[in-house]
């Protein structure tokens, strides 16, 4: 059981570190449970609303940089499911996050440019994999797996304006099961 429960500690850890960076805070003495706390209440905050995972930590790099939480703000309306009070929560959710952020000495810029580094703008979302498999496939037509294939090789780097590689599986999509070996 000694294993078992460092096996856990460890686990929670590591987590507490990836989710750190993805937030653009450094480890700091005496702040594990408030930076625990702090990301639970997004990730909270994100399945209540059905805000995108990738979309989300992304849009939090642009705030980070000075923006007004416009970049999230945007997620109220681009499909999420409209709860009363998401913007409330979100609002409360990034003064705790930028007050957090004071504490760790970095300019906007590093912290974003920190924060751009872990979080891909790009991510082979199903709905892309399918539709070049499928145009493959079906077609003999490389050119959509193409495309993913040149958006991957560079996931950190926001695709041009009116690329929609980034974006996340229209609503229709569905829920998508995959097994092993596919």
């Amino acid at each position: 059981t000694e294993r078992v429960v460092g096996f856990a500690a460890l686990c929670e850890d590591r987590w507490l570190a990836i989710m750190r960076a993805k937030l653009g805070l450094r480890a700091d003495d005496g702040t594990a449970d408030a930076d625990a706390q702090l990301v639970r209440d997004l990730l909270g905050w994100m399945h209540g609303v059905g805000a995108d995972y990738t979309q989300t930590f992304r849009r939090l790099c642009d705030v980070a940089q000075g923006g007004d939480g416009a970049a999230l703000q945007a997620l109220l309306s681009d499909g999420v499911t409209p709860r009363a009070g998401a913007q409330v929560a979100l609002d409360a959710w990034l003064a705790r996050w930028r007050q957090r952020c004071a504490t760790d000495g970095r300019t906007a810029v590093e912290q974003a440019t920190a924060m751009r580094q872990v979080n891909p703008a790009v991510i082979p979302r199903n709905h892309r994999v399918e539709h070049a498999l499928q145009r493959a496939a079906q077609h003999g037509d490389l050119s959509a797996f193409d495309a993913l294939e040149r958006a991957l090789a560079t996931p950190y780097v926001d695709p041009p304006p009116g690329s929609d590689a980034a974006d996340p599986p229209p609503q229709d999509f569905g829920p998508y099961r995959t097994f092993c070996g596919t």
